[in-house]
């Protein structure tokens, strides 16, 4: 790709690919609704992506009190992280963050998670597209050590979606665990205990998996992560969410989303 293609090219090239990409995806519905696919974001636009992540040094590492001292960063996609960066990778970085802002692919995954969206809000999967709901998009560093337990999320997030930073074969056994809780004996000797592992999807190139939030009494979405080898280099994610509430999101991809 040609480094001086607009913001706006790049935002086009992605939006139309991911849209298309996901119109291909099925959806999974075990142990909750969810998706996994390869190949969402446009091949060139991707290449770009990886080699023009943030600088290790713009990644603030948390304090000696922080839950995940020293193996767990993130930055979100602001302007203040995006204008530190070289010229060419500003253009990458808004236009990736404009499509990832875009209504179109709010629509397109909400409607691939729309049996979850629809249980918990006791609607019609065919209205789930249209639930008011805000994006932030942050940018994660996880190394050996890190883990989470599991858990479904805050009822503040509607969906929550892992894109995959990597172009390591060795990292394809770095993926999110999908659970459900578990009685079985078996379940209760090894952590996490009372919960069995119900997948894992490969963490590969281009890779993306997300699902919708559920928190009710007959289903929850419990999702997490066993402790990182240390040997597993750095797991690089971009991770989007989307909120219930406008004022959880990111206020430049907000004004972005209301604006299309």
């Amino acid at each position: 790709m040609n480094d001086l293609r607009t913001r706006v090219e790049i935002r086009d090239a992605c939006l139309l690919h991911m849209v298309r990409r996901l119109s291909e995806t099925k959806q999974i519905l075990k142990p909750y609704p969810h998706f996994w696919a390869v190949g969402i974001f446009p091949e060139d636009i991707y290449d770009r992506i990886l080699s023009e992540l943030p600088d290790d040094s713009l990644y603030p590492r948390g304090g000696e009190g922080s839950k995940h001292y020293g193996n767990r960063a993130e930055v979100h996609l602001s302007s203040e992280i995006i204008e530190r960066l070289p010229a060419s990778s500003k253009e990458l970085w808004y236009g990736v963050r404009s499509a990832l802002s875009a209504p179109k692919l709010k629509h397109a995954i909400f409607a691939k998670l729309s049996t979850g969206l629809a249980h918990r809000f006791s609607i019609d999967p065919e209205d789930a597209s249209e639930i008011s709901a805000y994006p932030r998009a942050m940018l994660y560093q996880e190394t050996g050590g890190y883990s989470i337990a599991p858990h479904p999320d805050t009822r503040r997030k509607l969906a929550t979606i892992q894109f995959a930073l990597t172009n390591d074969p060795s990292q394809a056994d770095l993926g999110m665990s999908l659970y459900r809780l578990s009685a079985s004996p078996r379940d209760l000797l090894h952590r996490p205990r009372g919960f069995r592992e119900v997948d894992r999807h490969p963490f590969v190139r281009n890779s993306v998996v997300a699902f919708a939030v559920v928190n009710t009494i007959t289903m929850r979405s419990w999702h997490g992560r066993s402790q990182l080898r240390d040997d597993c280099g750095v797991r690089n994610t971009l991770l989007q969410i989307y909120y219930a509430d406008p004022a959880d999101a990111n206020p430049e991809m907000l004004a972005e989303f209301q604006a299309t």
